[in-house]
């Protein structure tokens, strides 16, 4: 499937390929080996990336298991959320990354996406495919622009809402299995981190992570997303 490259990621990839023409200019000589230089830039001609051909045609990462509507969320400071009986533990990285307040929320609907690769899916890989962007995408790109301008970031208070709705008997579409669900959340310095909240012994449990942490999900987790009712992504 063909990728759209424009904007910030369009002026990005020609300001690289700008920059290798000027050192091939350069009076002194090109600073490396130039034969190296010709067969990386044939395999990138080819879709070969790491010497591994790019497939043309790219499974799904996410499904659509269901679309759930939220409906307008107060502001709550930060370290009043996930406080309740219903919560056995709650990451201390929570207050040390984010902001102290969490701000009010417009209503919206949710998309709940299932994870579908057998090997496990990244954060930066679920948020490719959210965003339907390339994998080279930048982190600073998927975090600071791209994730926050399609509305899909959640605030605590909007999380535990949904925590809330699921424990009263309505399915929201949270696993409660032992098995995660993933929201993107603004960091204090504007980036972004991926909240994950799971149901274990009949309480809750949060952990916040960096959007570039390399572990890789099962296909049994989730990932919600404002904002979006794509049915795949």
């Amino acid at each position: 499937m063909a990728v759209k490259v424009a904007g910030e990621l369009y002026e990005s990839v020609t300001g690289q390929l700008f920059e290798i023409g000027r050192q091939l200019r350069q009076p002194n000589g090109y600073p490396f080996d130039p034969e190296q230089l010709k067969n990386f830039l044939q395999l990138a001609v080819e879709g070969k990336f790491n010497g591994i051909a790019a497939s043309a045609v790219r499974s799904p990462t996410l499904v659509l298991h269901k679309t759930t509507p939220l409906g307008e969320v107060q502001a709550k400071k930060t370290d009043k959320c996930f406080t309740g009986k219903q919560w056995a533990y709650r990451d201390g990285d929570i207050d040390r990354w984010l902001p102290g307040q969490q701000s009010a929320q417009a209503a919206c609907s949710v998309g709940v996406y299932q994870l579908q690769n057998s090997k496990g899916t990244t954060f930066r890989e679920m948020a490719v495919a959210a965003l339907k962007v390339g994998p080279g995408t930048s982190l600073d790109l998927l975090a600071k622009k791209a994730i926050k301008e399609q509305g899909f970031i959640f605030t605590l208070s909007a999380i535990e809402s949904m925590v809330d709705r699921q424990e009263g008997g309505e399915d929201v579409g949270l696993l409660t299995n032992g098995y995660a669900n993933f929201f993107f959340v603004e960091d204090s310095d504007g980036s972004v981190s991926v909240l994950r909240v799971h149901r274990d012994g009949g309480r809750w449990r949060a952990y916040v992570y960096r959007l570039g942490d390399g572990d890789r999900w099962p296909a049994e987790d989730r990932l919600l997303l404002r904002n979006s009712d794509t049915p795949t992504l």
